[in-house]
């Protein structure tokens, strides 16, 4: 079986795989500001580049991309129940990230009577914007992780530019 992307960053990054290992076990080596700009957000740069190489939309389909979408769609449904999750995995090792990730937490809900869940507007603008109806789609077998009930969408990831015009006929065929 080959590495992740993470675990092959983390193998070639010893400095970022310390500092996210110490915080994991509750005995944090950096600070919530050093993990986030020095660790995180490289890693996560470095991940998005390679991603963004493999999966460029430049080359998906009309069908794939709206596949793409709908993947991400699951990930986008239970966005906030992770990061709850995740602010209490961290709570004990680095309070300033879970007070972050609680804040993100109570973000996505929306605010009752004036914004609705983050959810809501996604899964409202698809379908307005692309007729892309997301909500119930369940992900694909291989982008299930067993141990989260086919709740969260594996590793397939795109971003980048608008993808609107992928999903509209652009009379490519299936484009």
């Amino acid at each position: 079986m080959t590495a992740s992307k993470v675990q092959r960053y983390l193998d070639e990054n010893p400095a970022t795989k310390a500092a996210i290992t110490s915080v994991l076990l509750n005995k944090p080596e950096v600070s919530g500001n050093d993990l986030v700009d020095k660790h995180m957000v490289p890693m996560v740069a470095a991940l998005f580049e390679q991603i963004t190489a493999e999966v460029s939309p430049v080359t998906l389909t009309k069908g794939q991309a709206a596949l793409y979408i709908r993947e991400l769609s699951v990930f986008a449904r239970y966005n906030s129940d992770f990061l709850r999750q995740a602010a209490d995995t961290v709570q004990g090792g680095c309070m300033e990230l879970a007070h972050e990730l609680r804040r993100n937490h109570l973000e996505e809900g929306g605010e009752r009577g004036k914004v609705p869940a983050h959810y809501t507007l996604y899964s409202g603008a698809l379908l307005a914007d692309l007729g892309l109806l997301v909500n119930g789609h369940l992900p694909a077998p291989e982008n299930s992780h067993p141990g989260i009930a086919a709740r969260l969408v594996g590793h397939r990831v795109i971003g980048g530019p608008d993808l609107r015009w992928l999903l509209r006929d652009r009379g490519r065929g299936d484009r």
